[in-house]
């Protein structure tokens, strides 16, 4: 059955150049980062958070640490660390996947934040919570709109993950180019080195 298995997947492996490591700040944001995500989609507040200025405020608090973090990393990777591990020789349909999954992720993340936002400042307790309320302001969408986008966003953003699962599984166990060891922790990783240093 095993030999089955390997013989049916043969063909989709990568036996040209392998997935350069990542370093350990690359890594460090990359599991912070969506460990964070996904405690938040996992545990999402309630409505009741916007009428109760103390969770109110932790939610905010949670909230921005998440967005820091996700800018830190997404700045990090574009100026210092590099982005996608693929190997360079990987098919093209790879290369554009991964762009594009990845830069679905940042911007529902982004978006996520900014409705947050809007909700949280237009809540019942937004007062006693910050001070004042946006509720009202022109342009402002009714709370009700905001909640059904933000929701949306948490439902896309968890559809994405998995992709991003699946992606790392088909790297893993299908492809064997190592992209997947690419972002393990421990340093016995297998992935050869395209480039020295690696941040």
């Amino acid at each position: 059955m095993i030999e089955a298995m390997h013989a049916r997947v043969q063909p989709y492996r990568h036996e040209r150049t392998r997935a350069r490591a990542h370093g350990a700040v690359t890594r460090l944001l990359h599991w912070l980062v969506g460990g964070l995500l996904v405690y938040g989609l996992v545990f999402p507040a309630d409505a009741a958070v916007l009428a109760d200025p103390g969770r109110l405020r932790i939610e905010v608090a949670f909230a921005s640490v998440l967005a820091l973090l996700f800018l830190v990393r997404l700045l990090w990777v574009s100026t210092v660390g590099g982005g996608s591990r693929l190997p360079s020789d990987a098919p093209t349909w790879e290369h554009v996947l991964a762009r594009l999954v990845h830069g679905v992720i940042y911007a529902a993340v982004l978006l996520m934040t900014v409705t947050g936002v809007a909700l949280a400042v237009t809540a019942e307790a937004a007062i006693a919570a910050f001070g004042f309320s946006a509720a009202g302001l022109p342009l402002m969408p009714p709370q009700s709109s905001l909640l059904e986008v933000h929701e949306a966003l948490a439902t896309g953003l968890i559809a994405l993950i998995g992709l991003h699962v699946l992606g790392a599984v088909w790297h893993w166990l299908i492809r064997e180019d190592g992209v997947w060891q690419s972002m393990l922790w421990p340093s016995d990783r297998t992935c050869e080195l395209e480039q020295e240093n690696p941040k």
